[in-house]
C-alpha cells in the first residue's frame, strides 16, 4: 500500500464514519421533530422534520457514493466537487450504478420532496398564511 492508498483508505473509513455519525444525528433529530408533532399543520415542526431528514439522507447518500466509486488521488478534488450538490435524485442515480435494487416511484417522489425542502422551496413553509394539508403531504409520500 502506498501513501496515496493510505490517504484514500483513511478518507473512506475514518472520515465516512464521522459523516455517518453526523447523518444519524440529523435523521434522529428529524424523527424526533416528527414524533413531537401533534398535527401536520405545525409548520415549524414539519419544516424541522423535512429539513433534518433531508440533510441526513443526503449525507448518507454521499457516504454511499464515496464508498462505491473508485477514487484516485488524481481525481480526488474533482470527485469532492461532484459531491457539492443537494440533488437527492442525482445522488440516487450515482448509487444505482452499484446496486441491484432500484428505488420505486414513491421512494423517488420522497427524494423529490426532500430536495425541494433544501433547495429554494423552503419559502413554502415559511411564507405567511401557508398551510400544508394532510392530502398534499400524503401524496408526497410523507
Amino acid at each position: 500500500m502506498n501513501i496515496s492508498d493510505n490517504i484514500l483508505w483513511g478518507y473512506k473509513s475514518f472520515n465516512m464514519a464521522n459523516e455517518l455519525d453526523i447523518a444519524g444525528e440529523f435523521i434522529y433529530d428529524g424523527i424526533q421533530a416528527l414524533n413531537e408533532m401533534s398535527c401536520i399543520e405545525e409548520s415549524a415542526s414539519l419544516f424541522s422534520f423535512l429539513y433534518h431528514i433531508s440533510v441526513g439522507i443526503e449525507r448518507l447518500q454521499k457516504i454511499i457514493v464515496v464508498l462505491c466509486e473508485n477514487i484516485t488521488m488524481d481525481d480526488y478534488e474533482e470527485f469532492e466537487k461532484s459531491l457539492i450538490t443537494h440533488s437527492h435524485s442525482g445522488l440516487s442515480e450515482r448509487i444505482a450504478k452499484y446496486m441491484t435494487r432500484k428505488l420505486n416511484a414513491k421512494e423517488n417522489e420522497f427524494l423529490q420532496v426532500l430536495r425541494k425542502t433544501v433547495t429554494g422551496r423552503r419559502s413554502l413553509y415559511m411564507s405567511a398564511g401557508t398551510t400544508v394539508s394532510r392530502s398534499s403531504t400524503a401524496s408526497a409520500g410523507i
